[in-house]
């Protein structure tokens, strides 16, 4: 029976990958800062599941929770934007240095596939949010190439429907209050998943990822103004502006990244091919 950590575990993405693992047969590690949210996931079987606190800065921690594991997903980061760009030394400890820890660790427990996840943000970075996942990226392709057993490889999404703290969350709130929902900017656009496609792509990624491999699902992008009066019919809209490290629009590839193979479902880069 093969075992996977998945860090982040009971975030938004982090639960779907652990309740889909353990139905495929995986005896999951779940780890994660938050014991309140740990302390929420249901699970028929729990002989196969444990719940880790620890924080992915503690590299003692995270070696710990990743001794013994077959596969590594790492969802783990901070991601709000609210938060992120007023506390540029903290992102960059967790962003940087854990997703580091969580590499090293990887390398260390020889773990035969370690897939992070990627953010479109780490494209073009134009917020400290952005730079960190970019550098994480970084971090995770070169412990593919100092790793002789480890397969390292990204799965870079968009944004999810469902999370936690999205902006769909407050617009729903406001909605039903009768309040204006706000907008950034009328020309915003954004490209979008479902939570459980992402889930369902780096589970199968498990199996074919190979070290260095820069796996994009294919997304929709919507223009956000267009997307908030479908779904808020006669909603009153009140324009705040960009948010400092805000950008109208995300790239999902970089210029030296290499499309390698393209499926119906998702493509494969490659940087510097």
């Amino acid at each position: 029976m093969k075992t996977c950590l998945v860090t982040g575990g009971a975030g938004s993405l982090g639960k779907i990958l652990c309740q889909k693992l353990l139905l495929l047969g995986y005896k999951v590690r779940c780890m994660d800062i938050s014991e309140s949210a740990l302390a929420t996931i249901s699970c028929s079987d729990k002989s196969r599941f444990t719940a880790i606190y620890g924080d992915i800065r503690d590299y003692t921690r995270v070696n710990f929770a990743m001794t013994g594991c077959d596969y590594v997903i790492h969802t783990a980061a901070m991601k709000n934007l609210n938060v992120t760009e007023k506390n540029i030394p903290e992102i960059n400890k967790t962003n940087i240095t854990g997703t580091e820890n969580v590499m090293e660790s990887a390398i260390q427990q020889k773990v035969k596939s370690a897939v992070m996840i990627g953010t479109d943000k780490a494209v073009d970075s134009t917020s400290a949010y952005g730079v960190s996942k970019s550098a994480a990226e970084w971090l995770w392709t070169h412990g593919g190439r100092i790793s002789d057993y480890t397969k390292f490889f990204i799965v870079r999404s968009g944004n999810f429907w469902i999370s936690a703290g999205n902006v769909f969350e407050v617009w729903d709130k406001l909605y039903a209050q009768g309040e204006p929902l706000p907008l950034t900017d009328s020309r915003m656009m954004r490209y979008f998943i479902k939570t459980e496609d992402v889930a369902d792509l780096v589970i199968n990624s498990l199996s074919f990822g190979k070290t260095g491999d820069i796996i994009v699902p294919k997304m929709q992008e919507y223009n956000m103004k267009e997307l908030l009066d479908k779904m808020y019919p006669n909603a009153e809209i009140s324009i705040t502006g960009l948010r400092p490290g805000e950008c109208l629009s995300h790239n999902l590839v970089n210029p030296d990244e290499t499309l390698i193979s393209d499926y119906n479902s998702y493509s494969i880069y490659r940087k510097g091919v």
